[in-house]
Parts: C-alpha cells; sequence; structure tokens
C-alpha cells in the first residue's frame, strides 16, 4: 500500500474525557456490526447473530428489543428514504426493504459486486457510498445513484484500502478501517483521488460520525472526536473502557446511539454547531406556508430537524433529494434545523396548514 502524503497536524495526545453518562438502550444482543435510525424513532441495530433488531426509543429505556428481520450475517445497514438497506456477507448481498414492511422479499439492489465484503451505507443526497473489505490491506469504497431503477452496478471511488467506516464533511469523504490504520479523506468527486491523512495510526477504528464540526470515531475501546474546523485539532476522548463499540448513529438533536457489548447504548452529546439564518445564506425552501410538501433551493441537504413550538422534535428526515415532505405533521408553526453535506447548518421558520 502507497504511503499517503500529507499529515495534518492534529495534535494525537487525547484530552480530558468529558466523562458522558452512557446510557443503556436495550440488552440482548450479541455483537452489534451497525446502527441508524428512522425518521419516527425506531433504532436498527445488525447483529452478527443472523438478525436485524429494532427499538422503539419513545419507550423508556432499558426498553424492549425485538426482531426486525432473520437474515444471514447482516454487517452494515442505512436507512434511505422509506427503506432500510443492509448488506449481508452470508450471500454477500446488497438488498433494500420497506421499512414498514419487513417480511417483504428484500429487492436486489446491486446484482455485480466487488470481492470482499460490504460493511457500511453512506448516503449523501442522491447517492450511497458503501465501504468494502477485502482483506486486511485491500478493499475500497464504491457508490450508487439513489432514485435510479435496480439493480445497478457500483462506480468505483477509490480502491485499494479497506474501509469499514465512512462520514462526510464539506465535501469530503473521511474513511478508515478497525485494523489500527489511519483516518484518511478524499474528495470523492475526483477521478482516482490521492487520500490524505487526518489522523495517523490508531487502535482499531472502525466507525466514523460526524455531529456538527466534530468528527465522532469509536475505537476498540473508546469512543473519541476531534474539532475538524480547528487548525490544531486535539483528538479529545468521550467515553472509555468500552468493549468495541459499534458504528455509531446519531438522532440529530442529543444522542450519538452503538452497540457495545451485549447491549445498545447511547450516549449524550451536544450539538455544537455554527448556525446561519435561512435568510442571511442563499438557500431558498417554498412554498412557505405548505400544506405538505416543501422544496428545498441552493442547498444540498444531509439531514433536516423538525420541530414544534415547543422545542419536540417532531420530524428527522435524512438523505431525502431536494424535498421534504411534511404532510403528516398537523397544521402549525415548525422550526428547522437544515445540515448540508458540506458541514453548514441554516435555520429557520416554516407553517404548515
Amino acid at each position: 500500500m502507497k504511503s499517503l502524503l500529507t499529515l495534518l497536524p492534529i495534535v494525537l495526545l487525547i484530552t480530558n474525557s468529558l466523562s458522558a453518562q452512557i446510557e443503556t438502550v436495550a440488552t440482548g444482543v450479541n455483537f452489534i456490526q451497525d446502527v441508524d435510525l428512522d425518521q419516527d424513532g425506531i433504532l436498527y441495530a445488525a447483529d452478527v447473530d443472523t438478525v436485524i433488531h429494532f427499538v422503539d426509543l419513545d419507550q423508556s429505556i432499558p426498553a424492549n428489543l425485538s426482531t426486525y428481520l432473520i437474515t444471514e450475517n447482516p454487517r452494515g445497514l442505512a436507512v434511505i428514504d422509506d427503506y432500510l438497506y443492509f448488506t449481508t456477507d452470508g450471500d454477500i448481498s446488497i438488498v433494500r426493504v420497506p421499512l414498514n414492511d419487513p417480511a417483504a422479499e428484500p429487492e436486489t439492489v446491486i446484482d455485480e459486486l466487488p470481492p470482499g465484503t460490504p460493511l457500511e451505507f453512506l448516503a449523501v443526497n442522491d447517492r450511497a457510498y458503501v465501504a468494502f473489505v477485502n482483506t486486511l490491506d485491500n478493499g475500497g469504497i464504491y457508490r450508487f445513484e439513489l432514485g435510479q431503477p435496480f439493480p445497478q452496478q457500483l462506480d468505483t471511488v477509490i480502491t485499494g484500502f479497506p474501509v469499514s467506516g465512512m462520514a462526510f464533511y464539506e465535501g469530503e469523504l473521511y474513511f478508515t478501517y478497525f485494523n489500527s490504520l489511519p483516518i484518511r479523506k478524499i474528495d470523492p468527486n475526483q477521478s482516482n483521488p490521492t487520500p490524505e491523512t487526518v489522523v495517523p495510526e490508531l487502535v482499531g477504528p472502525n466507525g466514523l460520525t460526524v455531529v456538527g464540526d466534530y468528527l465522532y470515531i469509536s475505537t476498540e475501546s473508546t469512543i473519541s472526536r476531534f474539532d475538524l474546523s480547528a487548525p490544531l485539532p486535539a483528538l479529545q476522548a468521550i467515553a472509555t473502557d468500552l468493549s468495541l463499540p459499534s458504528r455509531m448513529a446519531f438522532d440529530g438533536t442529543n444522542y450519538l446511539y452503538f452497540g457495545e457489548g451485549n447491549r445498545l447504548a447511547r450516549l449524550p452529546i451536544p450539538l455544537e454547531v455554527n448556525v446561519t439564518e435561512l435568510g442571511e445564506s442563499d438557500a431558498s425552501i417554498y412554498p412557505n406556508p405548505t400544506g405538505g410538501m416543501v422544496y428545498l433551493k441552493n442547498i444540498s441537504l444531509r439531514r433536516a430537524i423538525i420541530s414544534d413550538s415547543f422545542g419536540r422534535r417532531v420530524l428527522v428526515v435524512s438523505a431525502h433529494r431536494g424535498q421534504l415532505d411534511l404532510s403528516g405533521l398537523i397544521p402549525g408553526v415548525y422550526g428547522f434545523l437544515l445540515e448540508t453535506t458540506d458541514g453548514r447548518w441554516v435555520s429557520g421558520q416554516l407553517s404548515k396548514f
């Protein structure tokens, strides 16, 4: 494998932990590979024991653990629009099922896969990225188009690197693998991009998640973060003495969810972001007021968080394509917080009639 040319000046000494209190969400799992959430507050978890679990987060926790579907060795999963996409290393496949019908026959998403095991999805705008591991020193990142007929073929983004975790920030794709390798980044729109090392070797980096300007990293025993916007970012431990925490999912406001040991857990984290008011940006949302559908202009959206007049989150929408469906909300005035694919946040209000 080629050595990487550029090292960012990152401070590798881990600063004092924030000592965040980890909460148990549910118990009775074996070994969780990946987690994700839908807009209704349902947490999905891929367990190596041939099952995808789900937990209704409206319950008090620890909550009841339920079976969503049985499949062979699920590895990665992602909620994209109204579907749950997931990968297996049994028959090495990428499929999807409707969120409201897990008993449906899985639809094949990709009909020809490269060598290796697909481990994770990352949906960004109209594309989904898939991380592959072939051997301990080989693999890659591939992508396919959302909203196009399936099955499709994968487009190659980069090869020669085993990848298990991915995150997107300001137009760049960050990735890592849990075999004590660096965290790197690329511009995924370049042809044959040259990776840049962001963090030199860590012990067992696995999952990456961006929250605001922070990149959260799960390793063999720790969840840490560093500020991507800082000129000299310091790696800061958030939680320590963990047992192989899985890849992670942020609920948009309060918690980072992950698997750890025989449980599903969550970590309260602050949403520390610089927010621009809608009127101060070049983005626009129309119509406003709306009867249901809202369309977005001049904004590449990663996630939308909708709150009622009491500040309670009522809707979180991820990986849509230029529109929001608010038809399920009762008439009223709502606040919104929009996270863009380049790491910006835009806030404002809209009315539903």
